[in-house]
């Protein structure tokens, strides 16, 4: 039962695959109460609590809190003081991809203009976490920095666009082959698409493997 253990500490070192005896257990654990009022949205700062040791059948799982744990969270709702802290109070760090510049509507993304930032808010469902997800992407609305990037905010550009040149390679056993092409209609990344050469006029069923780029097997 995970719960009468968590939080505990060992009163004498024990071997790797020894089974721990009840006795081997503290019988208290450390909690944490604030010292004064945290506002929500607030670090918790080591001024802020203080630690009490209580009986660990007086402390639920959720208040047997590390003090990485708190170091690391803000607090998710206004706590007074003398509030005996529970992980339901704490908020952490999502990493979301965020707008480092203004983005007016239709411009491209690049690594001149978002980040990776660690938020500390709820991120919306359509988050964007990805920022391989942003490659030949534009935006639908204006961005300004701070902004947290959205699936709703972004309009994925084609790997492949009708009309455009195509790097097609061809493996023929040993032999890797590659020919220029031109796409006669929009891929992305693993679509099939039709390729046809300007010299002979020959068409051809391609998979799109990059930007630009396709692979007939």
């Amino acid at each position: 039962r995970l719960n009468e253990v968590v939080g505990r500490s060992l009163t004498r070192s024990v071997k790797r695959g020894e089974r721990v005896q009840q006795e081997s257990l503290t019988q208290m654990v450390d909690v944490y109460v604030t010292t004064s009022p945290v506002r929500r949205g607030e670090p918790l700062q080591q001024s802020s609590y203080r630690i009490a040791s209580v009986d660990f059948t007086q402390a639920s799982v959720q208040q047997r809190l590390t003090p990485d744990q708190i170091g690391a969270s803000v607090a998710r709702r206004d706590l007074r003081e003398g509030t005996t802290l529970t992980l339901s109070d704490l908020q952490f760090a999502s990493n979301a991809l965020v707008a480092t510049a203004v983005l007016e509507q239709g411009s491209m993304f690049d690594v001149s203009n978002f980040e990776v930032q660690a938020i500390f808010e709820r991120l919306p469902q359509d988050a964007v976490l990805d920022p391989r997800q942003l490659m030949r992407a534009t935006t639908k609305r204006r961005l300004t920095p701070g902004d947290v990037i959205r699936y709703s905010d972004v309009r994925m550009q084609p790997h492949v666009g009708a009309g455009e040149s195509v790097l097609l390679t061809v493996n023929r056993g040993s032999i890797v082959l590659t020919v220029e092409m031109e796409a006669r209609g929009d891929g992305y990344l693993g679509d099939k698409i039709e390729l046809s050469n300007p010299e002979s006029g020959e068409i051809v069923m391609a998979t799109v493997t990059g930007v630009g780029e396709a692979r007939r097997d």
